[in-house]
């Protein structure tokens, strides 16, 4: 496994930045250099410290800067502290070693304008990073800080105060005339809105090693596609979970397994339990189960959802046959154009003995 993974959105941001900001060939290499080598720094100081704990560390860097994966599983909150803070330490290091430099070198090198930005880029990244909002460093500290204090309520506390400090550093970079750091700051305000809801339901098991290292090995055979393998795994998690996380995590797995296999019955069982899953993500699952099991009332309650989700002709086509179920035809003719015009055949609407007295209203 590669342990330094660079994507595509990283060189191109990379590009775009030096564009912007340089002013012919030489001061162009220079930025693109400063930012590839400020950004890997940071996480080079992140992955040392998680080797120093006995982790293996992967690097990805990715369009909004860099990412350092490794297992936490029987770290200690204080070496989680160490190696979130370090990936800033490592900037401020190149930020003095950069000052060092210009101190040293001769104002005729042609690495002075490049030891310029790499002092600039390296104080406003590791001061931006150190700001207290997750996926942030800062927000991490938090984070680990939080739930060292309160245990499962910990990343609750942290998703609503990094949903505070977004909000507010984005206004004002708005008002500053920072729009590409305020879009930054608004994506990670409604990141931490979705983790806030998901962290209300966080419970004493979704903490435990064990559970946690079975739901990583759950989510890696269904990125592979080992759904045979990965059944009995999930149906164990949701069985001795009963709720939480990794019980939703593990609930919404299995409802598209089932969805795959066309058992809609058990996707049915499986979610109406659970509606904050399935008015939510899960939308498009319920909805085709409800249309299938004759359910058309809640298929109905779920369409717009499921149609965000999945805006597919047939998801249109079983929310007109709800619709029509319910006896409301504005949705049912809403519905109807809206399948034609991703792609439905004419006919199906003509042979179908519950909507074919829409074909003439559609002027079909």
């Amino acid at each position: 496994m590669k342990k330094l993974t660079v994507k595509l959105g990283f060189v191109f941001l990379c590009l775009v930045l030096a564009g912007l900001y340089s002013g012919n060939l030489l001061q162009f290499v220079s930025w693109v250099s400063v930012i590839f080598i400020s950004v890997l720094f940071h996480e080079v100081g992140h992955a040392l410290t998680a080797r120093v704990f006995g982790k293996t560390a992967l690097i990805e860097l990715s369009f909004l800067g860099g990412t350092t994966y490794f297992r936490q599983e029987g770290l200690k909150k204080w070496q989680l502290f160490l190696i979130a803070l370090n990936g800033p330490v490592f900037g401020l290091g190149l930020f003095f070693l950069a000052n060092v430099l210009l101190i040293i070198l001769p104002k005729t090198s042609p690495f002075v304008y490049a030891c310029q930005i790499s002092s600039f880029i390296n104080l406003f990244w590791t001061l931006f990073n150190l700001l207290p909002i997750l996926p942030l460093d800062g927000g991490q500290l938090l984070r680990i800080t939080l739930e060292g204090i309160f245990k499962n309520r910990g990343l609750f506390f942290a998703g609503v105060s990094s949903c505070v400090f977004a909000t507010t550093f984005a206004l004002w970079a708005f008002l500053m005339s920072q729009y590409f750091i305020g879009s930054i700051l608004f994506l990670f305000a409604f990141q931490n809105f979705e983790l806030v809801k998901q962290a209300r339901y966080l419970t004493s098991t979704d903490r435990e090693e064990s559970f946690r290292k079975r739901l990583q090995e759950a989510v890696y055979l269904f990125e592979t596609g080992q759904f045979e393998l990965l059944e009995p795994i999930l149906k164990n998690l949701i069985e001795e979970t009963k709720q939480g996380m990794i019980f939703n995590q593990s609930s919404a797995m299995l409802s598209v397994i089932y969805r795959m296999k066309k058992d809609y019955k058990s996707v049915y069982e499986l979610l109406k339990p659970l509606p904050k899953l399935y008015e939510n993500e899960l939308a498009a699952v319920m909805h085709e189960a409800c249309f299938f099991l004759g359910d058309f009332k809640l298929a109905h309650q779920l369409s717009a959802e499921a149609f965000q989700k999945e805006s597919l002709k047939q998801t249109a086509f079983h929310a007109a046959l709800a619709a029509e179920h319910m006896k409301n035809d504005e949705a049912t003719l809403g519905w109807l154009k809206t399948a034609l015009e991703l792609g439905l055949n004419v006919n199906e609407i003509k042979a179908h003995p519950v909507l074919k007295a829409f074909a003439d209203r559609l002027n079909l």
